[in-house]
């Protein structure tokens, strides 16, 4: 059975064979007396992992516990008698520290799911039950020799036909368990068990642990309760871009991890490895993988291998192989390419699978020896339809992850750039899933700037990342971009992102923007934010503001405007946010805001503000923050005015010396969480008073050293 072992008990528990109970350095025929100090110390394993079932118990009547052979995450693995048939078998059932809610369903799920297969690349399953105080087991065939994992760890990376050897019976077994609607979910070296060959025969290679397998077709209700829990299951390390992001899979998620198998048994290591779970999942899901030979420099892997893995690992699951029989089909043609071995070239030939339907198992993988004797016209007929595949294969490539010719061609330099892509708009970015999630996937050589991803039903809030390779994005997922250089040069790159990929777009500061990349923007029918950096904007600017129909939020900071130009802007007092930092004279503006029940956050810092533009703003009862740092012809009479803000929960002061009468005016606000204000240094004092008046609000209090007015 599986041999995953918990690290913190590796030590303990590679004193014991993970197949048969024994000490591994102790043969059969050693002192026995050393014998029964390792099993007693076995025991003493067993009973500190807190596992049920103690060496020498009896299990439903009928199994004798022999020895513990291993222990993973959930589930520990006993080698067992069957009382009756004399025969030893595997029995499985849970840690007892990891009996939860969703740990029993998904056990009983398991034993089902298993029952159903009759392949000799799964693992056989002979009965299931409940043993000591309620807990779920089943008993399955004892097998010897070890898993995937334990193979690379001892020896490092396989050969390549060792590898392909191995991975053809793995595909036969996925095969036949996705036509029966099973996902297996949790594909992993540490799951794919290599047994011990008899005389005269090829290794046979087992898949193991469907604990987390989830059956496709006629869910019962109790199935259908845990997809619908959302719980991730799986391993970080192999785990698909649309599992780790919580959502339902199907048997292309198996592909998916069968690719990271595949690529940790040629490298010896897989695809991504990151600090935490948590950001190799991110990895999956937005980063693109290295090659193989990128991984193991000097592997010198053929080309048709590094196709196939990379289309394995495609974050879009429409662009993976949909079936095994798709993945053995290209096996096949890539074993005749990289393998002279005759044995194992015999072992690929010869399926043990029972074919489910012609031409499926062994007859698919027929053709080294066979076509030896075809007539020659036979033969050209396959070399030319092997022609026509690849070319087919190449071309769908190039349509699906390659940039243009233009974009390959393109240097670093952004004008350079500029000047090859400005002839046509680029291809799309974007692939969309059927269940609602996407896959941005940006053409090599380009930096579009950086992308920003909140999700907040299933946690996400990543810090920006740069736009490149491919990205996987959620259903509901708020994309947020920050546009670079090559967007400033070239604003027809902008297009290249669907209608509705965008939430919200940054143009950034000490970059050139004008009306022609607003026009870009127009398009975007799920622009809800944007924000303009130093800019100079007209009337038509705000004009071409109008056509975002779904803008709710405008930041213009330090942008070169006058009042009249903003007030082109129709939804002026309709939106959500409004910012305008450094931007003066805005009377007109703060006028039309003063109206408004709509907005919550307002930010007019170094704008230059009175105490008359702060008696207007006092009449936006719905605002909820209020930035007006910097203006220092503020008084306390403009101050006095925000007192009738009832919901304001933030307001932010900086730069503006705090008066100590100001208290009763904050006192007054009584939903007000945080305040920001500058000091006097001889004013400690009355700031110590005002934390002690106002407990529950967050001061964040400066000592403003330098007192000039910069105004």
């Amino acid at each position: 059975m599986s041999t995953s072992i918990d690290t913190a008990d590796q030590a303990l528990s590679r004193k014991f064979c993970v197949v048969d109970g024994k000490p591994q350095d102790i043969a059969d025929d050693d002192d026995q007396n050393v014998l029964q100090d390792r099993t007693v110390e076995l025991n003493a394993y067993a009973r500190a992992r807190g596992l049920w079932l103690p060496v020498g118990c009896l299990v439903d009547n009928k199994y004798e516990v022999v020895s513990l052979l291993g222990a993973g995450g959930m589930g520990a693995v006993y080698k067992v008698r069957h009382n009756q048939l004399q025969k030893e078998m595997a029995l499985k059932t849970f840690k007892g520290s990891q009996l939860s809610r969703e740990a029993w369903p998904r056990f009983e799920q398991e034993a089902r799911a298993i029952a159903k297969l009759d392949c000799v690349n799964i693992v056989q399953v002979f009965d299931s039950g409940y043993g000591p105080q309620g807990v779920p087991f089943y008993t399955m065939e004892l097998l010897k020799g070890e898993s995937l994992a334990d193979k690379i760890r001892n020896h490092g990376p396989l050969s390549v036909s060792q590898t392909l050897s191995y991975f053809h019976y793995v595909a036969i077994g996925l095969s036949h368990a996705h036509k029966a609607g099973i996902v297996h979910r949790d594909i992993k070296p540490g799951n794919i068990f290599i047994c011990d060959p008899t005389p005269g025969a090829v290794a046979t290679v087992k898949i193991v642990d469907f604990g987390i397998a989830k059956l496709i077709a006629n869910q019962d209700l109790e199935s259908q309760k845990l997809t619908n829990l959302g719980i991730i299951f799986g391993s970080p390390l192999y785990m698909s871009p649309e599992q780790s992001a919580g959502f339902p899979v199907d048997q292309r998620s198996d592909l998916y991890s069968y690719g990271c198998s595949l690529y940790e048994t040629l490298t010896g290591k897989p695809p991504f490895e990151g600090k935490t779970s948590l950001t190799t999942m991110e990895m999956h899901q937005r980063q693109k993988a290295p090659s193989l030979n990128e991984k193991l420099p000097g592997g010198n892997f053929d080309k048709g291998l590094e196709q196939l893995v990379s289309r394995l690992l495609a974050k879009n699951p429409d662009l993976r192989y949909q079936t095994f029989d798709q993945v053995i089909e290209e096996l096949k043609i890539i074993f005749k390419t990289v393998s002279k071995d005759p044995a194992i070239t015999s072992s690929l030939k010869t399926s043990n699978e029972k074919p489910l339907k012609p031409n499926i198992a062994a007859d698919t993988l027929e053709i080294t020896e066979e076509h030896k004797n075809e007539p020659r016209s036979r033969l050209l007929s396959l070399t030319l339809a092997l022609i026509l595949i690849s070319i087919a294969i190449y071309l769908f490539n190039q349509n699906t992850r390659e940039p243009t010719q233009k974009m390959r061609k393109a240097t670093s330099d952004s004008k350079s750039f500029a000047a090859a892509t400005s002839a046509a708009s680029p291809k799309s970015y974007c692939v969309e899933h059927v269940d609602g999630s996407k896959v941005l996937s940006f053409p090599k050589g380009v930096d579009l700037g950086k992308l920003q991803l909140t999700n907040a039903r299933i946690g996400l809030n990543r810090q920006p990342h740069e736009a490149l390779g491919e990205i996987f994005i959620a259903p509901g997922t708020y994309v947020h971009l920050i546009a670079g250089p090559q967007l400033s040069e070239n604003p027809a790159l902008f297009d290249g992102f669907g209608q509705d990929n965008l939430q919200s777009v940054t143009l950034n500061f000490n970059l050139d923007w004008n009306s022609k990349h607003l026009k870009r923007l127009t398009r975007f029918t799920a622009l809800l934010s944007l924000e303009i950096d130093d800019t100079e904007l007209d009337a038509s600017c705000f004009d071409l503001l109008n056509e975002m129909r779904a803008l709710r939020d405008l930041s213009i900071p330090e942008c070169h405007t006058k009042a009249s130009d903003i007030l082109h802007w129709k939804k002026l007092g309709k939106e959500r946010q409004f910012n305008a930092d450094l931007v003066a004279n805005l009377g007109p503006v703060i006028e039309v805001l003063s109206a408004s029940d709509s907005i919550r956050d307002i930010s007019l810092q170094s704008c230059k503000l009175t105490d008359r533009d702060l008696q207007k703003l006092g009449r936006i009862k719905e605002l909820e923050r209020l930035k007006i740092g910097q203006n220092r012809s503020i008084t306390i009479a403009g101050v006095r005015a925000l007192s009738s803000l009832k919901k304001l929960q933030a307001l932010d002061l900086d730069g503006i010396a705090y008066d100590p009468k100001w208290l009763t005016i904050f006192k007054a606000l009584k939903s007000l969480d945080f305040l920001r204000i500058t000091y006097e240094p001889e004013q400690k004092n009355e700031i110590a008073k005002l934390r002690n008046q106002l407990p529950l609000c967050k001061i964040d209090a400066k000592e403003q050293i330098i007192a000039d007015d910069l105004h």
